[in-house]
């Protein structure tokens, strides 16, 4: 996970400027990335190694004359789909674009994809970066891993991600404790001494007391490695009992060493995200909220009715660790709350600038009024 100042930062160290790219250099385009691009550090390495000048670029029309123009797009959105008709038009046929945001099934060919990063790409890198295991043994709706990346399997060992003399990695790994050896993967973080940030969260269900005994003893971070910090996921309601069975069994973690990552807007209606909310909230853990994002391949379903349920409770839900994040679901509930019923609830709007932001109040509610002042004709026309 990146905080945004984590992410500004990135961006400034990350893309130095540059003398415009010849025509047999070769631009890497990272088109959306929040941080450094596997697939361009693994295609940079085998460019390099055919002699070629490697560019990474943001903007790219000072690189026009460039004959291999490279991109890599992970999201999908307006922002990117903007983006990538600008690389199109500046580059034309030179133009090569892959990664999830385009086509989920597009692979980097083997010669590429075992190759080791090239990690002199982003300047400044200090951790390694990469997968133990790829795949997934669930198949949730959500999810573009199975289409993406299939059953799960080992596919590389920590000397593959972890250059001699480094001890901090982020794992992209999708679902590490689902494998039937994590214990051995685990086992060998804690050997090396390696300071390790659980990019994609672990999946709770797997932990019995063996790798609960094994995660108390591996140094997790947050992606800064600044902290101590265990990354899991509770996107559904049905969860809970099992995440309150699972947390017994890492009782010596202080709440403040746990976050778990609560996807919204997709198949949970208000009720359900109250219920997960709250037992984060009684357990002094804070959330990290996620707003579902389309991804080409995986429908998008959001209920019609969210609002099932008062939503009073909201309004008293506070946590003192990573509230900013908490507020960004509070105002898209409050824009959900105004397209449904055609006016603010203002408890909710008073809740979401009662510690942070106060200055921006009265532009939210404005920015609301145009969505309360639509749904409202569409309710009149609806019921004529």
């Amino acid at each position: 996970m990146r905080l945004p100042q984590e992410r500004n930062h990135f961006f400034r160290e990350r893309f130095k400027a540059e003398e415009p790219a010849q025509r047999r250099d070769a631009v890497l385009i990272d088109v959306d990335s929040i941080i450094p691009n596997l697939a361009l550090m693994k295609l940079s390495h085998y460019l390099k190694k055919r002699r070629k000048r490697v560019i990474l670029a943001k903007e790219t029309g000072l690189h026009w004359r460039s004959r291999h123009v490279y991109a890599s797009s992970v999201f999908q959105g307006l922002h990117t789909e903007s983006r990538i008709r600008e690389l199109r038009s500046n580059h034309g046929d030179s133009l090569q674009i892959g990664g999830t945001g385009v086509d989920p099934a597009l692979r980097l060919p083997d010669e590429i994809e075992s190759l080791i990063p090239d990690y002199s790409l982003y300047p400044g890198m200090s951790f390694g970066i990469g997968f133990l295991t790829r795949g997934c043994p669930h198949r949730c709706s959500f999810c573009i891993v199975p289409h993406k990346d299939g059953d799960l399997r080992k596919v590389a060992d920590l000397d593959a991600v972890l250059s001699p003399g480094w001890n901090r990695l982020v794992l992209l790994d999708d679902n590490l404790l689902a494998y039937h050896d994590a214990a051995a993967l685990l086992r060998g973080l804690i050997h090396r001494c390696v300071a390790v940030n659980f990019n994609q969260t672990l999946d709770i269900r797997y932990i019995d007391e063996t790798i609960a005994k094994l995660l108390l003893q591996t140094d997790s971070r947050d992606y800064s490695f600044k902290k101590r910090l265990f990354y899991f996921s509770l996107n559904s309601k049905a969860l809970i009992e099992i995440v309150r069975e699972k947390l017994a069994l890492l009782k010596d973690l202080k709440s403040s060493e746990l976050r778990f990552v609560c996807m919204y807007g997709y198949d949970t209606s208000l009720s359900d995200d109250i219920a997960r909310f709250s037992f984060l909230c009684q357990r002094r853990i804070s959330p990290f909220t996620q707003k579902f994002q389309p991804i080409q391949g995986i429908p998008t379903y959001a209920p019609f009715e969210y609002f099932d349920c008062d939503p009073e409770p909201l309004a008293h839900l506070h946590f003192p660790q990573n509230g900013r994040n908490f507020e960004r679901f509070l105002k898209w509930a409050g824009r959900k709350y105004a397209e449904q019923f055609g006016r603010l609830y203002m408890p909710l709007v008073d809740r979401i600038f009662q510690y942070n932001f106060k200055y921006a109040k009265a532009h939210y509610i404005n920015t609301l009024a145009g969505t309360r002042d639509s749904s409202r004709k569409r309710r009149i026309s609806k019921d004529s």
